[in-house]
Parts: structure tokens; C-alpha cells; sequence
């Protein structure tokens, strides 16, 4: 396999993908609010037709900001909410979740929120990992307040470089499930210098 291309994450800018919301969405929409984002080269943000960045991107990353407070408040149950969104979803929110729906101890206290990441690709012939350990830091430092932890539920089939980028940001698989997992209360090593 030839070398990857060099990766400089200073050369490069998160461009978030369309996305219309309603003045006054439902709180189910604003309840699980799903954004793309696209990793392109700075040089190319000038010529970038914002409706469509995903012509220069070499990478791409996917995730719900999803509200249980607001789920709860209305006074509906979690499972039932996640399972109109996605089965994966469900599938997350059953393991975080107890009988009476209440968080179970591994996913701390501190927030309401998930930070739900649904996918993440990169261009072959990059660095999976360095794009992708700096995306996903991205996505938390930047979105992730008020979150009490963030998850990544399997992929069709598992990627190995994925897994690597996910434990390298502290996430842990939740004993048997697929569901990787990070409590936002705890602190992640400090992400690699770049060279």
C-alpha cells in the first residue's frame, strides 16, 4: 500500500453540510438534530459551492445531538423516541438506559444530552486515523456541551482504524454491545502533535 497523504489538520476546515430547521420545530425535530460535516482543504473553501461541499472533502463525519431532557420533559419514553429515529439509536439508548429509564452509572451525570455519532468515513489514501481522531475531537470540543457522554454504535461491518480512533479519544466498547462509549465527564488525552 502506497504511503498516505500527508496530513496537516491546520490545512483544513469543517464545512457542516445543508441542513433546514423549522423557526419553530417541533421539539421531537430539535429533540435528535442530525448535522454532516465535511473536512476539505483550506485552499478549496474560497471555490466551495457551500450547497454541495462534498466535491473536495476527503473526509466526512455524521452525528445526532440528541435531547433526552426535551424527551423527557414532554413526558415521553426514551426507548420509544430513539426507536422513531433510527433502530441504532434504540439499540444505544437500551444500553444506556435503565428499566425506569433512568442513566445507567457508567454514562456519569453531567449533562442531559448525547452526542451521537452515526458515521465517518475518510478518502482512501489519508491517514484514517489522524483524520479521524481529529474529527471526532472536533465534533466534542465544539458540540458536545451539555453532553453527559457521546457514543458510536457499530458499523455494518467493523473497521478496526475506526476502532483505534475511537479508544484513542477514550472510548470503550460497553461489555458486550457494539456501542462504543465516552463519558464527557472525564478528560481525553491531549490529541498527537502535528508534524
Amino acid at each position: 500500500m502506497p504511503d498516505a497523504v500527508p496530513f496537516d489538520p491546520a490545512a483544513y476546515a469543517l464545512v457542516l453540510g445543508p441542513s433546514v430547521v423549522g423557526l419553530r420545530a417541533e421539539w421531537e425535530d430539535a429533540a435528535a438534530r442530525f448535522v454532516t460535516a465535511y473536512l476539505v482543504p483550506w485552499k478549496a473553501v474560497e471555490e466551495l459551492d457551500l450547497s454541495e461541499p462534498t466535491g473536495s472533502a476527503i473526509a466526512s463525519v455524521s452525528w445526532r445531538l440528541v435531547r433526552y431532557s426535551a424527551v423527557q420533559d414532554a413526558g415521553d419514553d426514551v426507548l420509544e423516541f430513539a426507536d422513531s429515529v433510527s433502530e441504532d439509536l434504540l439499540e444505544t439508548t437500551r444500553v444506556l438506559f435503565d428499566e425506569e429509564r433512568e442513566l445507567r452509572d457508567f454514562a456519569g451525570a453531567a449533562g442531559s444530552d448525547l452526542l451521537y455519532f452515526e458515521s465517518l468515513s475518510v478518502e482512501d489514501g489519508y491517514d484514517f486515523f489522524r483524520v479521524a481522531v481529529e474529527l471526532l475531537e472536533h465534533v466534542i470540543e465544539q458540540y458536545g456541551g451539555g453532553c453527559f457522554g457521546a457514543a458510536y454504535y457499530r458499523d455494518q461491518m467493523p473497521r478496526l482504524e475506526l476502532e483505534r480512533a475511537l479508544r484513542d479519544r477514550g472510548f470503550a466498547r460497553v461489555e458486550d454491545e457494539p456501542l462504543f462509549f465516552v463519558s464527557l465527564e472525564l478528560r481525553r488525552p491531549p490529541l498527537p502533535a502535528v508534524s
